[in-house]
């Protein structure tokens, strides 16, 4: 209970922090290029002229301006749901030249993730239990490959790792465990409020897992809250997530 009250506490502190430094960052940004303009006064003009206060006052106020709007922009980009985060974050397939050598396919591999982890800082770092028919042993070698490095990054950035099994994904999101890569892809579109037609089926496959982990650990948060709810305030039983059940009416 301690832990989840604390979480919250964490989260709004983090919150306040992070608006007073885009505050700060803002007036930093204002000032340097009002020092900017100031020394190309200076420059095209006499070294012994003022700046004149117009100058600084419009170039404060034109900057601030610009920073508003693409702040706006990317807000209203956000507001789209999911699946605008989705695309901020780049969901896609990493795919290496199937042409080169195993070694080479890998190391392609582990910098895409390298690079990936160092831009966005994700949490947790979410896999696919790994299943394969006994007729594809070879195809379950080679993914055991790239599960491997994707395992290597997560250790080297101190990441912990999730794994789900394919059918316990598909039944969350579909409540059905052996739908179709179209059904799961139709389904991320219906929890994300969207789909972009460039995602592949291999991207969604990696959006699904992203969005059932998103929603166990909304649960294991939400848990104590209700129990406590259900305890002291006397309202019921706290209430069951069932995503299966969404699923199943949108999969259709």
């Amino acid at each position: 209970m301690t832990g989840f009250f604390e979480h919250q506490r964490l989260a709004r502190r983090n919150s306040r922090v992070m608006v007073l430094l885009f505050a700060l960052a803002v007036v930093a940004v204002v000032a340097a290029l009002d020092l900017v303009l100031a020394a190309l006064y200076l420059w095209a003009n006499d070294a012994d002229m003022r700046v004149p206060g117009e100058l600084v006052l419009g170039g404060a106020v034109a900057t601030a301006a610009v920073i508003l709007v693409v702040s706006l922009v990317s807000v209203a980009r956000l507001g789209e749901g999911g699946v605008a985060v989705a695309r901020m974050v780049g969901a896609r397939r990493v795919a290496s030249d199937t042409r080169d050598p195993l070694e080479r396919r890998l190391g392609f591999i582990h910098d895409a993730l390298e690079r990936l982890v160092g831009r966005h800082r994700p949490g947790t770092l979410v896999l696919e239990k790994l299943y394969t028919h006994h007729a594809h042993v070879t195809t379950a070698a080679l993914m055991a490959h790239a599960r491997g490095v994707a395992c290597l990054v997560a250790q080297e950035h101190g990441l912990p790792l999730a794994e789900y099994p394919p059918t316990e994904v598909k039944k969350s999101l579909t409540g059905n465990g052996a739908a179709s890569k179209a059904q799961v892809a139709r389904m991320v579109g219906y929890w994300l409020g969207g789909a972009d037609p460039t995602w592949s089926l291999d991207a969604t496959d990696a959006l699904a897992l992203a969005i059932v982990h998103a929603r166990i650990a909304e649960q294991a948060t939400r848990l104590p809250a209700e129990l406590a709810e259900a305890l002291g305030g006397g309202r019921g039983a706290p209430r069951r997530l069932r995503v299966g059940a969404a699923g199943r009416r949108a999969a259709r």
